[in-house]
């Protein structure tokens, strides 16, 4: 009887361990998927840009930053705006592809590639269509009060 019981408790403590690691397993993966649709999502806000409402296109993009990059940003505030009015720029951003470099629980490295369709008073001359563009950032993220947060963007 007293194998048995040994036996028994050996192998509910490994259910239990297994359990345990599926669980983890389990998280991480909704981390990583949250931090991947929060970096994407960024993305396209970063280059979706229309000359008409520069406000609320400056004001999407802080409201996914946190420091440094949201500083950085709001310090080149007027100098968006100026520019995208003076050469009536619009860009609409799509998001290609996103991986994790690294990961904790409260910060990420993620490698975005995204395209945008650029078109100012230049290029409406030229092309109707606008010029695709392709971007490849490396994006710092900060998990701050449940929301990933953009913290450094790095054109790589």
């Amino acid at each position: 009887m007293g194998l048995l019981a040994v036996l028994i408790a050996g192998l509910t403590t490994a259910a239990v361990m297994l359990a345990m690691t599926v669980q983890e397993a389990q998280a991480q993966a909704e981390r990583r998927e949250e931090v991947l649709g929060a970096a994407r999502q960024y993305a396209v806000n970063l280059l979706s840009v229309d000359y008409r409402n520069t406000d609320q296109h400056i004001q999407r993009v802080l409201e996914g930053a946190a420091s440094p990059f949201r500083e950085e940003y709001a310090g080149k505030r007027q100098a968006i705006v100026d520019a995208a009015r003076k050469a009536e720029g619009e860009s609409k951003g799509e998001s290609k592809d996103a991986a994790v470099i690294s990961m904790d629980d409260d910060s990420a490295e993620v490698m975005v590639l995204a395209d945008a369709v650029v078109s100012n008073k230049q290029t409406r001359e030229a092309s109707r269509q606008g010029v695709r563009t392709a971007y490849r950032w490396k994006l710092g993220m900060q998990k701050v009060r449940d929301r990933w947060l953009v913290s450094k963007v790095e054109m790589v």
